[in-house]
């Protein structure tokens, strides 16, 4: 009946009495409003008052987006954005800048940088910063767009935009996105199998880190987590490529400590993702669904349906790992296909070596190398070469991976010390797989021309001489 009555209203009536009750709230319920300032928001808005609805929603959704609340966070600052509208263009470019600024992070948290939503802020964030002059957050909205290249497998690009990024930020002298560019051009240096420009990288942002005051640690987030955890979670991947694997485990444990000190859940989600590749890859298949579990309870409750994906896949896989009759890899198969079908490229290979494991232990051999194609396929579109230095020539036996002997291990603090050593079991697991898969066909016993023959049918489709990342 109340919808019905208000139905009724003439438009001017009903912007009298909204106007009639945020001038209410304004002088009367202060402390409300200071704590859910959406409510003044939306009458301000039905009261046709948008220059003081659009700083409501703002302080909405940044009041949202400081409790992890995302989703609520993405409503209000959106309202915030289409409220603008009613501005002629260019006079609102400031507030809508910090909108979309505010906005970024809580896309990147729920629904991925590469997302419908992300490419429409990231986007229009960009045209924002190069209108207006010397925009401080055109840094991380840069950073935000090379991220969106290297989720998409464009690595070569995503590591020049965060290289270029670098050398801005140092001109600028703007710590956070320094801190965030290293760190972004670590990873796709990582992924490229550029293991030493990878750990120069990777240090350096974790030793300004930690030398950044409070403010500017946290003025990270703007990169969707704090760059302190994804710093060292980082390491710990680059660690174990390096044969490090003990130290990887350190680096790890670190990052999981400090974002569980932090309390900001979209970066204990990226900790526990990171940490559950990294133990599903020593074959500690048990730890590995422990953080994927936690990975995918932070994010059922927060709504990070990037990280609720991926760590869906960890579960199936590892679980498939300890239990053969499982018939979790149907699911992996179906997520796997999800995100291809999305577009997401960067780090998936990993997976798909994961799974290979799985399916070997299955002895379901075909789909093993359909998954390896697959694979081999995905790293020659996105340029991924992280294990170039252990080549594998199919017609000779797959060999242990050789990883990190370029840099000397005492090199950076973060580094292992002489103290850590390397640990030489530390296998390229796709060799491994491949080898395994190898034997299924019967080739250990086989003459040396069925030998051949085998290797070939597995490596389908692959030249002479390409590498096979482990990631």
């Amino acid at each position: 009946m109340q919808d019905v009555a208000y139905a009724t209203l003439l438009r001017t009536r009903r912007q009298e009495l909204h106007a009639r009750v945020a001038l209410v709230l304004s002088q009367y319920f202060s402390d409300l409003v200071e704590h859910q300032p959406e409510l003044l928001a939306h009458h301000l808005t039905a009261a046709g008052d948008n220059e003081r609805a659009i700083d409501q929603w703002l302080k909405a959704g940044q009041l949202a987006a400081s409790r992890s609340a995302n989703l609520e966070a993405i409503a209000h600052l959106r309202r915030g954005i289409q409220a603008i509208r009613a501005f002629p263009g260019g006079t609102k470019d400031r507030t809508d800048l910090t909108l979309l600024y505010t906005l970024g992070p809580c896309v990147i948290a729920t629904q991925g940088p590469i997302s419908d939503m992300a490419r429409e802020t990231f986007a229009r964030a960009r045209a924002l910063c190069e209108r207006l002059d010397s925009a401080p957050e055109h840094l991380n909205v840069l950073y935000w767009l090379a991220v969106a290249h290297g989720l998409r497998g464009e690595l070569s690009q995503a590591a020049e935009a965060t290289e270029a990024g670098i050398a801005l930020a140092e001109a600028r002298h703007d710590r956070s996105a320094l801190i965030n560019s290293l760190r972004g051009a670590a990873l796709a240096h990582l992924l490229t199998g550029h293991l030493d420009k990878a750990q120069d990288r990777c240090q350096r942002a974790v030793t300004i880190f930690d030398a950044s005051n409070e403010v500017e640690q946290h003025a990270t987030r703007a990169a969707g987590q704090d760059a302190g955890v994804a710093g060292l979670a980082l390491m710990s991947w680059a660690l174990w490529a390096a044969g490090y694997s003990d130290a990887a485990v350190a680096r790890i444990n670190l990052s999981l400590d400090r974002a569980d000190s932090i309390g900001h859940p979209h970066t204990q989600a990226y900790a526990c993702y990171y940490a559950s590749i990294v133990s599903a890859l020593r074959r500690e298949a048990s730890v590995a669904i422990r953080y994927a579990e936690r990975c995918h309870e932070l994010s059922l409750a927060h709504g990070f349906g990037h990280w609720q994906s991926l760590s869906f896949l960890v579960q199936g896989i590892c679980t498939s790992l300890l239990d053969p009759q499982s018939e979790a890899l149907d699911a992996v198969q179906a997520g796997l296909e999800s995100l291809r079908l999305r577009g997401y490229q960067m780090g998936i290979t990993a997976l798909y070596v994961l799974q290979c494991g799985a399916l070997l232990q299955q002895h379901q051999f075909a789909r093993t190398n359909a998954t390896v194609a697959e694979a081999i396929e995905t790293v020659h579109r996105t340029e991924n070469g992280c294990s170039k230095p252990s080549c594998i020539d199919f017609k000779r036996k797959p060999t242990w991976a050789n990883l990190g002997e370029r840099v000397p291990p005492e090199r950076i603090p973060y580094w292992p010390t002489r103290s850590e050593q390397r640990d030489d079991r530390v296998p390229n697991y796709l060799n491994c797989v491949l080898r395994r898969a190898l034997r299924g066909y019967g080739v250990s016993r086989a003459s040396p021309a069925r030998r051949a023959s085998c290797s070939r049918r597995s490596a389908r489709g692959l030249p002479k001489g390409s590498t096979l990342p482990i990631w």
